[in-house]
């Protein structure tokens, strides 16, 4: 296994920190975001992880690879809306091909291994034009380990004979190609999430969406719409937009 240093980036990511422990490979990056696009931090240890909705994200030494990747935008902000997305994709397509599981996203970032979480996205846009995306996957962590019951991990799903470089290089390949476009002025085409649908746990299932102002929408799941939003139908046949909130599946 060569040294994170030696290893050959795939682009667009042009620079790569590693670091022992750090509070939160996020808050490194935003704090960097005047720096040129391409640059990546990976920890083996996150003191202070966040996830989505200001949670913390348990991140012990060795268990996960921990990373954020930094890209600059000349996109509007509605674009900025299927980044999370994608990058769910990118996980997804790695530990498929990689490492022969079979995984499927959960919205909206969520990717799920036998109805388990293994792995979660953070994308934050700074200063409008700084795209901050974190990624956690959970590798060698242990049950013991587990934040949640419902967390797993590559190790725990039998995974063997990886490393967290080749990982990561390969999760930069396919990050890369899905969301290193966004670096370029232009507008994502019509099928940029078909790939999404494919491997969605959540599109066509009965779910209840706890939105940020307490309510809770019950529904089916039916679609996306362009920017990735989730379309939930209720009982009365009114197809609703969901932008932000928590899915728990139903059935």
């Amino acid at each position: 296994m060569k040294p994170w240093h030696e290893l050959p980036l795939p682009a667009p990511w042009r620079r790569l920190e590693a670091v022992t422990s750090t509070p939160s490979t996020q808050e490194a990056v935003v704090a960097s975001a005047g720096s040129d696009s391409g640059v990546v931090v990976v920890a083996a240890e996150q003191t202070s992880g966040r996830g989505r909705l200001d949670r913390t994200w348990t991140s012990p030494p060795g268990a996960g690879l921990w990373f954020s990747a930094l890209l600059r935008t000349k996109r509007p902000v509605a674009d900025v809306g299927v980044v999370p997305l994608l990058s769910a994709v990118a996980i997804a397509r790695t530990l498929n091909q990689d490492c022969g599981l079979t995984s499927s996203v959960k919205w909206p970032n969520d990717v799920l291994v036998n109805d388990a979480k293994i792995a979660g996205v953070l994308v934050q846009l700074v200063n409008s034009d700084s795209l901050v995306i974190g990624v956690g996957i959970n590798t060698f962590m242990t049950h013991e380990q587990r934040p949640i019951a419902t967390a797993t991990s590559l190790a725990m799903e039998g995974v063997v004979g990886f490393d967290h470089p080749q990982l990561l290089m390969s999760l930069l390949g396919h990050l890369g190609e899905l969301v290193g476009p966004i670096e370029a002025e232009g507008s994502w085409p019509s099928d940029v999430l078909d790939e999404y649908r494919a491997l969605s746990s959540t599109v066509g299932r009965e779910v209840a969406v706890h939105l940020p102002s307490g309510q809770t929408l019950s529904g089916l799941a039916v679609d996306l719409d362009p920017h990735g939003r989730l379309e939930v139908q209720g009982a009365d046949g009114v197809v609703v937009t969901v932008g932000a909130g928590d899915v728990v599946h139903v059935r």
